[in-house]
């Protein structure tokens, strides 16, 4: 399936490249067709058409080339003094064939009108002269052309790209966030306070607190990857006071922390899944 969408783009894009050197003829067509009626020796459009269309087919036969240098010479950061002489030599040489086919061609076409070479040589000499440097404008306008889409399509890759790992961190920081404080927990202490709110209303009150300022700092701490060890505590001691409300007498928690150590960084929740895990399998 992949397959056949890739040699549809292909032939799709392969297309295009087409209508637009058809067009180009269009162009150069409509042009010497009003020179040649202002200049009072018209000549009929569609033999003028005939010219163009076959000199810009020659440009389009010629094109894979001219994307495949471009490809392998682009004009980027660190790269641009290599691929500028080499453009240069190969928009020279790729001009000079193109001629030779527009003088072997064109005068079997009747290029240009009333008049007739002795040879190809002085036809080829004539095409040279003629439009060397319209030759040159074609080439650097191709890879011009090229260029703009190859940088172009690099940013929408790199647009893709960050977009995907946003979304991909958003899920990361979502995942992050219920390792931190398990549903479980969520759900036991809201049934807590809920059974203290007609016991013991103070109670209840502490333990919703507690619970809020449990997760206004797991929020604002979820994008930081270390801590001091003591707003690590604080947490932790948030973290302990509800689930002593809950376990009452059945949890008991001894901290013995060195003073110096404090300032310490350490992992962000690096202790409170540990001692959610204590409580959970000790008690």
């Amino acid at each position: 399936m992949e397959t056949t969408n890739s040699t549809k783009s292909r032939v799709l894009k392969w297309l295009a490249i087409g209508l637009v050197w058809t067009l180009f003829a269009l162009f150069f067509a409509s042009q010497f067709a009003l020179q040649s009626q202002f200049l009072g020796r018209p000549v009929p459009f569609l033999q003028i058409l005939s010219w163009q269309l076959v000199s810009g087919y020659v440009w389009f036969a010629l094109t894979p080339l001219i994307l495949y240098i471009a490809r392998r010479f682009p004009f980027e950061p660190g790269r641009w003094k290599v691929s500028l002489p080499v453009h240069i030599v190969a928009g020279l040489l790729i001009g000079l064939v193109q001629l030779g086919f527009d003088a072997f061609l064109l005068p079997r076409l009747g290029y240009p009108p009333g008049y007739e070479f002795p040879n190809y040589w002085e036809a080829y000499k004539f095409f040279v002269s003629l439009n060397l440097h319209l030759s040159q404008l074609i080439y650097w306008g191709v890879v011009g052309i090229w260029s703009v889409y190859n940088y172009y399509q690099k940013y929408r890759e790199r647009e893709l790209q960050t977009s995907k790992l946003e979304a991909r961190l958003a899920q990361s920081r979502l995942q992050v966030l219920k390792m931190q404080l398990h549903p479980h927990f969520l759900f036991n202490t809201l049934n807590a306070i809920s059974e203290l709110i007609h016991r013991d209303p103070d109670a209840a009150d502490r333990m919703l607190t507690d619970l809020s300022d449990l997760l206004r700092m797991s929020f604002e701490s979820l994008e930081v990857q270390e801590v001091a060890l003591k707003q690590e505590l604080e947490f932790l001691n948030k973290y302990i006071e509800i689930e002593q409300m809950r376990f009452h007498d059945r949890l008991k928690v001894e901290m013995n922390i060195a003073p110096e150590t404090l300032d310490a960084c350490v992992p962000n929740m690096i202790l409170q899944p540990l001692v959610e895990n204590a409580i959970k399998h000790g008690i």
